[in-house]
């Protein structure tokens, strides 16, 4: 997420509310007779004072606000209508434009100088009228209403008026569907019907730039960021506040940034609105380790001066528009931390993904030591200097746990030999899926109706260490019919089966079904895909009393049958080349050796420093790799402790 200022900015921070106020009606040019306009409007009457500070306040934040303009924003808003029209098959070409041109190609069209005084004024009225006519906003203060329900924009999406139409269409029916007092029930209500009357798709594939409010009004789709800004416009429009927060990236999973709607509760508490369909409730468990949590402001946010106008900071921690609102995640705490080299004046935690090195708060260094406010625990942080963009390791990891702080300094005079089955966290809802093939049976027979079996096994084993799973049918008895039946009340969740023969592999003929339709997810319902080699790609069935019947063409001696499960392809796999790494503090990251993977039962390594952080690279393909450190012989990734050995 970049923020982008106008030339003016540090002039305008540093100046007080009314030099604000006068820097801004200067930046509108000819177009500033439009915003006096809207100040004579309210400073008319004594009775719309609040409507003159409401006015106020968004003008003098109006100069660091643009919309993009520009024929390539068609296409954004091209491979958005697929999206609604048939996510599944959206045409490359559709996807390839959206992505091939940046925001530098756009126009930039500053809100201050062309926004009309009309277009102000009836916003605001507006923003007055849900204030002051839904009951559960009767708690908010002025400052909460002008973050939470006044502002004309979510982000740098073309200016348009999109308050009213909201309105007419939403808050009918919400009105039908709730008459209280409790604003969450009154989302949680309305989400749910959009989740019955709307087409939302989700689709990160995209680019995101915000094709403006009209057009989520008709076409709800696109990533967490398009999902988000149309969840805004609809809160807002029907009066409910809310606001937008976020986490830089995910400490556990390692992909990008996340964000997500929080409304403000009439207790003050703040609550997520994770999505348009989705439940909203004061008792739902978190979705993501978060690290850091920041909310984006629409008004300037107090920041010292200094650290505004310091290059050597990184742009992020520079922004007078964020808020860290950790606390109402995490709980008050503090992380103190020991910086390895004298001269820096601040210092930052920052957490590592296969892929970089994030930071995601910032301290002042005092001495050797430096504090950090607010942080989650539970996981393992990187310390980091910068010089602007640029960044160096500054001390070694640190677990902030729940009752003390571990700091990974590797022990190299006390090594142990470590296997290794994974290279990622094992998510909880992966292992589920995994484990569904348990109690299900696999038998053999030569002919189709399976009146001479030639082996029975029932699926005992849970997934542990070895994902695949392989069963030894005598060979004497030659088998042409393999059938697999899911076990009692669960689906089929099958990523590959594959036969051996003395020969070697043999690909199976035919495969049926029988017993239900399959499960059509992100394109994985066809039965092909267990035979075709990817452990990516998997066959899941809709009934949960599905059997699948493989026809190997003719009868064979099998020596042994290869059942791997749905799997995300994280433990350790054949061929594959893997590289070890355990971070050493400012000397980064060292590594212990490459190897390539034989077998699906992990990888040894010797001479393995203890109390090290680690990290486990693969050379050959995939970007999900996450650290690690060992308890016992169990790998523990970062704010993970199930992974393998359940």
């Amino acid at each position: 997420m970049k923020y982008i200022y106008p030339f003016f900015f540090i002039l305008l921070v540093s100046c007080s509310q009314k030099a604000n106020l006068d820097l801004a009606l200067q930046s509108a040019g000819s177009n500033r007779p439009e915003l006096e306009k809207v100040l004579d409007h309210y400073s008319a009457s004594p009775s719309d004072s609040l409507k003159l500070r409401a006015a106020v306040f968004l003008i003098e934040n109006m100069p660091y606000y643009f919309s993009y303009s520009g024929e390539d924003l068609e296409k954004i808003k091209e491979a958005m209508r697929w999206m609604k029209k048939d996510n599944e098959h959206i045409p490359d070409s559709i996807i390839r434009a959206a992505n091939d041109f940046s925001t530098q190609s756009l126009r930039k069209v500053y809100d201050a100088q062309v926004i009309t005084a009309d277009y102000l004024i009836r916003h605001i009225d507006q923003c007055f009228r849900n204030w002051q006519e839904r009951p559960w906003n009767r708690h908010l203060s002025f400052e909460e209403f002008a973050e939470w329900l006044l502002p004309y924009r979510v982000g740098l999406e073309p200016l348009e008026e999109w308050m009213e139409p909201y309105r007419e269409k939403y808050a009918t029916a919400l009105d039908s569907l709730y008459q209280g007092t409790d604003p969450i029930e009154a989302a949680n209500l309305l989400s749910l019907y959009l989740g019955q009357t709307e087409k939302i798709t989700f689709n990160s594939d995209v680019q995101y730039i915000n094709p403006g409010p009209l057009f989520y009004l008709d076409c709800i789709s696109g990533s967490c960021l398009d999902l988000r800004d149309a969840s805004i416009y609809i809160l807002r429009a029907i009066g409910i506040p809310a606001m937008a927060d976020f986490f830089r990236i995910s400490p556990t999973e390692g992909n990008g940034m996340h964000t997500w709607v929080v409304i403000r509760d009439t207790t003050g508490r703040d609550v997520a609105f994770r999505s348009p369909g989705l439940e909203v409730s004061r008792s739902l468990p978190a979705d993501y380790q978060k690290g850091k949590v920041y909310r984006k402001c629409h008004g300037l946010q107090p920041l010292s001066q200094d650290i505004i106008t310091d290059p050597r900071i990184p742009s992020f921690f520079r922004s007078p528009f964020l808020r860290d609102v950790t606390e109402s995640y995490s709980g008050k705490n503090r992380l103190e931390v020991e910086v390895a080299e004298k001269g820096h004046e601040y210092i930052y935690l920052g957490v590592h993904t296969s892929w970089r090195t994030m930071p995601i708060a910032m301290a002042k260094v005092r001495g050797r030591k430096a504090v950090f406010e607010d942080v989650e625990k539970g996981l393992v942080y990187q310390l980091l200097a910068a010089e602007g963009e640029q960044l160096s390791v500054a001390g070694y990891p640190v677990l902030f746990g729940e009752d003390s702080t571990r700091v990974f300094v590797p022990d190299t005079t006390r090594r142990q030999t470590l296997h290794l089955y994974r290279k990622y966290f094992l998510a909880d809802w992966l292992y589920r899926y995994m484990n569904y093939m348990i109690d299900g049976t696999i038998e053999g027979a030569v002919d189709k109706h399976f009146q001479n079996q030639t082996f029975y096994y029932q699926l005992q084993d849970s997934i542990r260490n070895e994902i695949v799973k392989s069963y030894f049918p005598n060979p004497a008895e030659k088998t042409r019919y393999v059938r697999f039946s899911s076990p009692y009340n669960r689906r089929i969740d099958l990523a590959e089966v594959s036969f051996f023969t003395p020969e070697g592999q043999i690909p199976p003929a035919k495969i049926a079904l029988s017993g239900g339709p399959s499960l059509n997810i992100y394109k994985n319902g066809l039965l092909q895909n267990i035979s075709d080699g990817d452990p990516l790609t998997y066959y899941a069935s809709a009934d949960t009393s599905a059997t699948v019947v493989f026809d190997l063409g003719e009868a064979a001696s099998l020596t042994h049958i290869d059942i791997l499960p749905r799997t995300d392809d994280n433990f350790i796999r054949p061929g594959d080349v893997y590289e070890l790494h355990y971070q050493a503090g400012i000397e980064g990251w060292k590594s212990l050796g490459r190897q390539q993977a034989t077998a699906w039962k992990g990888l040894i390594y010797d001479n393995v420093p203890t109390n090290a952080l680690l990290w486990l690279q693969n050379h050959t393909r995939g970007k999900e790799e996450q650290v690690f450190y060992m308890d016992g012989e169990e790998q523990v990734f970062t704010g993970k402790k199930r992974v393998v050995n359940y």
